[in-house]
Order: C-alpha cells, then sequence, then structure tokens
C-alpha cells in the first residue's frame, strides 16, 4: 500500500469514526472526489489527485461570517484564498 493510500485510509476511517455522514463518489471536473454529505448539503469534499488531496470544507453563512471575523488570524497562504 503506497503512503497516499494510508492516507486515503486513515482520512475515511476518520470521517466514518467522527460524522453520520453519506458518502457520494463524484467528479470534481475532470478530477475523481468524494463527497462527505447529510442530505443534500455537502460538508466536505476531497478531491482525488494521484499524488495529492484537495479538501473542500463547504461553510453555511454563519460560518462564513464566523471565518471572516477572525480570517486574520489564520496564515496569509489561507486568507489569500479568501
Amino acid at each position: 500500500m503506497t503512503e497516499i493510500q494510508k492516507v486515503e485510509l486513515e482520512i475515511v476511517k476518520f470521517m466514518r469514526g467522527k460524522y453520520r455522514l453519506d458518502e457520494v463518489a463524484g467528479m470534481f471536473y475532470d478530477v475523481p472526489c468524494v463527497k462527505f454529505r447529510q442530505g443534500k448539503k455537502t460538508i466536505v469534499s476531497i478531491n482525488l489527485h494521484e499524488d495529492h488531496y484537495d479538501f473542500q470544507i463547504i461553510l453555511g453563512k454563519a460560518e462564513r461570517e464566523k471565518f471572516e471575523a477572525i480570517k486574520h488570524e489564520f496564515p496569509k497562504e489561507i486568507q489569500e484564498l479568501y
């Protein structure tokens, strides 16, 4: 098992152990992904590249407002994304 496969296994074990979410396989543009959903709302999407993963955490309106209030506390690389 490669290191990236071990990481994938640990991520899925963590998500299944901590949360009760539906797992939906799909595509994000041309990249395979796994979406963890609660009802029709996607909570997190993991894009599965060959050599790395991209995590997309989906924030609701209240969460976005909280993040905007503390955004300055995050590293510049994260601040620049938003």
